[in-house]
């Protein structure tokens, strides 16, 4: 750190002292000079071409933008340094502390994003046994449904040959008691008859008495 709050006599010792230099043919180096306001347009556009010909993202975790973001502020640090080293050395702390807390912040988002994609894969493959089950209970329930309509259509069946079963019954115990019936009546028909007989012949009572005795 006492290194940083020191301005070298040598101007090369001085550059080395500040974050490291972008190699460029030119070998530019910080200007101690006060930047003009056309010269900070042109050094936005310059800093919006590289992020378009870099296909930076605009939002999100972006590796290039980042890398952008650092040159320019290892740049913003070379020049306060140049000017106050002090506040140079400072603006370097900070700059060294938000780097720490932004390589923090990535990692917990990176371990974040791994639980999550984990718990997505987890949750696709409860899904999908989710969906199996679904189809293989929805064939089960249209088995269970045509079962049913053929139970039902048996008992339907069983219902009617029943009733049918009964009607033949009740059919027959009719005509069975209607015979009976006439058998009965023609029976005391001929009981009837046979009295009259033997009222109006009572010899033959008188004959079946002796051949009794």
């Amino acid at each position: 750190m006492s290194n940083l709050l020191q301005l070298q006599s040598d101007e090369f010792e001085t550059y080395t002292q500040l974050p490291a230099l972008i190699q460029t043919p030119q070998g530019y180096y910080p200007c101690e000079q006060q930047i003009e306001r056309s010269e900070i347009q042109n050094l936005k556009r310059e800093f919006e071409y590289q992020l378009n010909s870099r296909s930076a993202f605009q939002y999100g975790l972006c590796p290039v933008r980042s890398e952008i973001h650092r040159e320019l502020f290892d740049e913003l640090v070379r020049e306060v340094y140049l000017d106050q080293a002090e506040t140079g050395a400072v603006l370097a702390r900070v700059r060294d502390e938000a780097h720490m807390t932004v390589c923090n912040y990535q990692t917990l988002y990176e371990t974040t994003l791994d639980q999550v994609q984990n718990m997505i894969g987890t949750a696709e493959e409860n899904i999908v046994e989710m969906r199996q089950k679904m189809d293989s209970l929805i064939d089960e329930n249209r088995e269970l449904k045509h079962e049913l309509m053929l139970a039902n259509a048996q008992l339907e069946q069983m219902d009617l040959n029943s009733k049918y079963l009964q009607q033949v019954a009740e059919k027959r115990i009719t005509e069975d008691k209607q015979y009976l019936n006439k058998q009965i009546e023609q029976l005391q028909h001929s009981v009837e008859a046979l009295r009259q007989h033997f009222k109006e012949n009572p010899e033959i009572l008188q004959l079946l008495d002796v051949k009794k005795e």
